[in-house]
């Protein structure tokens, strides 16, 4: 099983008595090694994303999300998807006007594989 959570998902499945659960990227795997035991599968999700944050908070593994305005976040990942979609049907021009767009707002952002990550300036 798996529920979404803004750029990471949180990955849960039953093993004996118990439920572990991990935190895994856009393509599934693995977001370093959080991964925790509980005895539900609620138990498990809640434990793995409380450990997450806290790590995050250190590490910044999920760089410029935690600090973010909501409504700046929201507007990044629109702008992110109207560049992903420029791409898509090889509009170039668009796209890297969209990410100059990001920049000069302090957006600074990554291509990885299928997920496009971001972070503030």
């Amino acid at each position: 099983m798996s529920e979404r959570n803004s750029s990471r998902e949180v990955k849960s499945e039953e093993r004996g008595p118990h439920w572990v659960a991990w935190i895994a990227d856009a393509s599934g795997k693995p977001l370093g090694s959080v991964i925790l035991v509980g005895r539900s599968r609620e138990e498990a999700v809640e434990r793995a994303r409380r450990a997450f944050e806290r790590i995050d908070g250190v590490l910044d593994i999920v760089p410029g999300r935690a600090g973010a305005d909501p409504s700046l976040s929201a507007w990044i990942e629109e702008r992110i998807g109207a560049r992903r979609a420029a791409r898509a049907r090889r509009d170039f021009a668009e796209a890297d006007r969209i990410r100059e767009e990001l920049t000069g707002r302090g957006v600074t952002i990554e291509d990885a594989g299928v997920e496009t990550r971001w972070k503030l300036t």
